[in-house]
């Protein structure tokens, strides 16, 4: 480490005595909550894909950078009226809870799927609601008078919807009208029905789907490897269901008249050991983020995240980024390296979150004896 350190920051190249090294602003570890990500977040060309919903799964390594694109769209789309989020975290999610809203009549994850997307329409109702460009009006009111009776109205959070219904005995008051249809609609009593929540699935979804709007609405799901462990059947069997809730509010929503953006994010380790039959039809909507550290021409070059950071710290830069700040050619390098970024890469794993954690920790040695 010593060693390397004293490569990586003392010697400068003649081309780069005009930059400063420790100019370079290389941002946190963590991407959550990361605003400068609007400057100098790499926009790879698959990017676009993910932005206009045509990926709807980012799948990488741990320190790839699947938050970061999460929270580069939450940014891009935070000032906009025209844009709605809402997120799904394990972190804080009552998993045992909502194991407990598993259908008993199926043993694979077909007995969480409906839990998932009753959870799912939930947060677009939601979203749908503080939309003032929803429309039509009276359609909105009622998606609003649902999440209201029955004590889901106000902040958007997938636990506090899992908490209601545990409390509820997993059933839901919904207006007989939904039921019955039009046949009500001139009663000047409204009545209500309480109902099992796997009933108002298919409801609920219909009266979103009648929904319209200019808007986009995003519902981001990260941290999905929260207290995962290599073979909890249970654990696998909801985030399959996830999945194949995720796939199947898209189809149904695929025709609506509003933009619904689900991106889902997980780690490849993870991803890879769920073996199911379903997940070949999910290819078309996955991207998978393999960062190649030696190949600057590649789709995913580390390089170009590295120079993305440096030239948003020194917009004036001339020419290449890295070479401007370090000498890659240094006579210090053992003869089996070929340049001062493979010395760099070939020890942080190709992954972006490493890469920039040792440039951070080689700027605060920057000038001092290694």
């Amino acid at each position: 480490m010593v060693f390397k350190l004293k490569i990586l920051v003392t010697n400068m190249s003649d081309k780069a005595k005009n930059y400063n090294f420790t100019s370079v602003d290389w941002g946190p570890d963590e991407a959550k909550g990361d605003t400068r990500l609007l400057d100098y977040f790499f926009l790879f060309p698959d990017f676009e894909s993910v932005r206009d919903g045509s990926y709807r799964y980012v799948i990488g390594r741990k320190g790839s950078g699947k938050t970061a694109i999460i929270e580069r769209i939450r940014l891009e789309k935070e000032d906009d009226p025209l844009n709605f989020y809402s997120s799904l975290s394990l972190r804080s999610f009552p998993v045992q809870e909502f194991r407990d809203l598993k259908d008993k009549n199926y043993r694979d994850k077909s007995q969480f799927v409906s839990a998932w997307l009753l959870l799912l329409y939930v947060e677009l109702a939601k979203i749908i609601v503080q939309d003032n460009g929803a429309e039509p009006r009276d359609t909105i009111e009622e998606i609003a008078g649902f999440l209201q009776i029955n004590g889901l109205s106000g902040s958007t959070g997938f636990t506090n919807t899992v908490s209601t219904l545990r409390k509820s005995e997993n059933k839901l008051k919904i207006s007989a009208k939904w039921i019955e249809g039009e046949s009500l609609s001139g009663t000047h009593v409204q009545s209500q029905a309480t109902i099992h929540y796997q009933k108002v699935v298919d409801i609920l979804s219909k009266k979103i789907k009648s929904v319209g709007s200019s808007s986009e609405y995003w519902i981001f799901m990260d941290e999905l490897d929260e207290g995962y462990r290599a073979g909890d059947q249970g654990l696998r069997l909801i985030l399959l269901a996830l999945l194949r809730a995720v796939e199947d509010s898209a189809i149904e929503l695929k025709n609506s008249n509003f933009k619904y953006r689900p991106l889902l994010v997980l780690r490849s380790d993870i991803f890879d050991r769920l073996e199911d039959n379903d997940l070949n039809k999910l290819d078309d909507h996955v991207l998978r983020l393999n960062w190649r550290a030696m190949d600057n021409d590649s789709v995913f070059s580390l390089r170009k995240i590295v120079d993305e950071r440096i030239k948003a710290s020194i917009p004036d830069i001339d020419g290449d980024p890295w070479q401007a700040i370090a000498n890659d050619v240094d006579a210090e390098l053992p003869n089996s390296v070929s340049s001062l970024w493979s010395y760099l890469a070939n020890r942080t794993h190709e992954r972006p979150r490493d890469i920039i954690k040792f440039l951070k920790y080689c700027k605060k040695r920057q000038g001092k004896v290694c």
